[in-house]
């Protein structure tokens, strides 16, 4: 009996171990949630728990779905979240169409604010924001912290229509601690591959800063521009940005132009004639084209950032120059003639000159004329592009192929004389909407996109900074003295050579957008040629929800501050799930 005391605790011990096994594994919770969000770190999860989800989705569509992970008591170890084949009768949406990733957090402002509102930022004001789509799936719970995870699935476009169910499973202790429940309920109609979709898409790329952030944190193992290396970097970069549907090459053919290097070598002979090397401008264009941008090639630019300077290699006497040469003086004139008639000349040979756009970005009026009577004097074959933050005249109007209209310039719908290509965007300005990743912004402006092209008769939507990296923490979007997410929407995982570049939250958002887009655009052709009475009133309401949805119905933005759209773009996107079941 003198044992029994020490069998009782051994007994205690054990019964105590079991316990904390049974507990912790009960206590990973688990819920569908908003993929429409930007999620704070750590902030706990107060919504309601969704153990099932019902999405919708035509053949070829990509759809997205949030899910989020927490544990009310320890941290837990070794979680994995398994999603098994996804089965309608004996079709089946397999494991390699579905995407887990790991939402990674960002530093962000709290608010806001117009081009320059930071100049005087506080570090210590900032805020943990989830933006990052990063491959791998945390398998740790925190205590406290929740995880949110971002499920993909790319709807094969040879998959049969019909109900499609599944489960989320999550593992832990090798059992399943929690399970989910998944529908797709996929339409007969299908969407065209990335390749056809009308959406003209033009994001800016910064293709040298890349190697910016690796140099700085590699003094003494530097690589050069245009490198192996380098291209090897550039084909892993621009992947994610051709699955976009990109259609245009940004090509810096001036130094300093667009606050890049020039991938045109301007060289100044002992003769006084001026030499231009394009090998590194073909190098890229042909890398882009391999990974399916090549739809137009945008060339920045007669007028930029540095307009009165030109920076060229001194032939003479060796190294870098640099010269003034101001718009319409002679030094200018006699330059810019000469590149114009080198670089048509190789355009030509390489069977470009017909898809190569000479792109000015926000040039004062007084400039406009002066420099595309220029470029037309030269050549009026030459194809011109304008990005304004006004509604230009139509003696400016009528000479450009690609017009780019800031968000909120009227114009889309009712311009006569339209160009080849319209679109809008948004750069520093406007505060709202926009695309900024802070503690104010509206991830529902990434979604409505699309709706706003569709509404207001655009073929498109430009954003001035894919990837224009300028700071050394890959995950700091506090650049310089603009509200946090201007200057890039693609990440890097580190500064080193291995490095793996990440999609964001908005890049997923604005695809899905322009998923919508493409079906607007096949749905109102549907509806309007069937000349059934239900079908003309279902086109007349996605009339009114653009509408709606663009903002043309109130002018929800007219006070400055952002407006409740998600509300509108959720019942946006039912009318369309709706439009889709009448036609099956």
């Amino acid at each position: 009996m003198r044992h029994l005391p020490r069998m009782v605790r051994l007994l205690g011990c054990i019964s105590l171990l079991l316990c904390k096994h049974t507990v912790v594994a009960q206590e990973v919770n688990a819920t569908f949630a908003n993929p429409v969000h930007f999620y704070e770190k750590c902030a706990p999860y107060q919504g309601d728990v969704k153990t099932s989800v019902r999405l919708s989705a035509w053949r070829g569509e990509r759809i997205s779905q949030a899910l989020i992970l927490w544990s009310g008591g320890p941290g837990i170890h070794d979680i994995t979240i398994r999603v098994p084949p996804i089965i309608s009768g004996g079709d089946t949406i397999s494991p390699e169409a579905i995407l887990l990733r790991s939402v990674g957090y960002v530093r962000a402002d709290l608010e806001s604010r117009p081009c320059g509102g930071y100049e005087h930022r506080d570090p210590a004001h900032f805020i943990r924001l989830g933006d990052i789509l990063i491959d791998q799936t945390v398998s740790t719970l925190g205590p406290d912290c929740p995880e949110v995870y971002w499920l993909t699935i790319d709807v094969p476009g040879t998959c049969m229509p019909g109900l499609y169910e599944g489960k989320v499973e999550v593992w832990h202790a090798d059992r399943i601690a929690r399970q989910l429940s998944l529908t797709v309920d996929v339409s007969e109609l299908r969407l065209p591959p990335v390749s056809e979709w009308k959406f003209h898409l033009d994001f800016w790329q910064y293709p040298t800063a890349v190697v910016d952030r690796y140099n700085e944190t590699h003094p003494g193992d530097e690589i050069a521009y245009w490198d192996a290396d380098h291209f090897a970097l550039l084909q892993k970069m621009y992947r994610p940005l051709a699955g976009m549907g990109q259609k245009v090459i940004t090509a810096h053919i001036k130094e300093g132009a667009l606050g890049s290097p020039s991938m045109i070598e301007w060289m100044l002979q002992p003769d006084g004639n001026w030499k231009f090397d394009f090998s590194v401008f073909d190098a890229y264009v042909q890398a882009m084209t391999r990974l399916g941008i090549f739809r137009q090639i945008n060339c920045h630019s007669p007028i930029g950032w540095n307009s009165d300077q030109i920076t060229y290699l001194d032939m003479e006497h060796g190294g870098i120059q640099t010269m003034e040469a101001p718009i319409g003086s002679g030094a200018y004139k006699r330059i810019w003639k000469g590149f114009l008639d080198s670089f048509r000349m190789h355009l030509i040979e390489q069977g470009w000159f017909h898809k190569t756009v000479l792109f000015l970005d926000e040039v004062e009026p007084g400039l406009l004329d002066w420099t595309i009577g220029f470029i037309h004097a030269h050549d009026p074959d030459w194809n011109i592009g304008l990005a304004a933050f006004r509604f230009p005249p139509d003696s400016v109007r009528i000479h450009l192929q690609d017009l780019s209209l800031m968000i909120g310039v009227d114009g889309g719908s009712g311009m006569h004389d339209r160009p080849e290509v319209l679109t809008f965007y948004t750069s520093c300005n406007p505060q709202h909407p926009n695309h900024f990743v802070a503690g104010d912004a509206d991830p529902y402006e990434n979604l409505r996109v699309g709706w706003y092209a569709a509404s207001n008769g655009y073929n498109g939507f430009l954003r001035w900074a894919f990837d224009n990296w300028s700071v050394t923490d890959p995950a700091d979007q506090q650049v310089g003295a603009f509200t946090s997410g201007d200057f890039s929407f693609l990440y890097r995982s580190s500064n080193n050579l291995d490095m793996t570049f990440y999609p964001s939250v908005r890049m997923e958002l604005i695809r899905e957008g322009i998923e919508d887009h493409e079906k607007i655009l096949i749905l109102k052709e549907r509806l309007n040629s069937s000349g059934s009475a239900t079908h003309m009133r279902l086109s007349a309401l996605l009339t009114e929800k653009l509408a709606a949805v663009s903002g043309k119905a109130g002018k929800p933005h007219e006070s400055g501050e952002p407006h409740e759209s998600g509300k509108l773009m959720k019942d946006a996107r039912r009318l369309l799930d709706e439009i889709t079941t009448s036609l099956k």
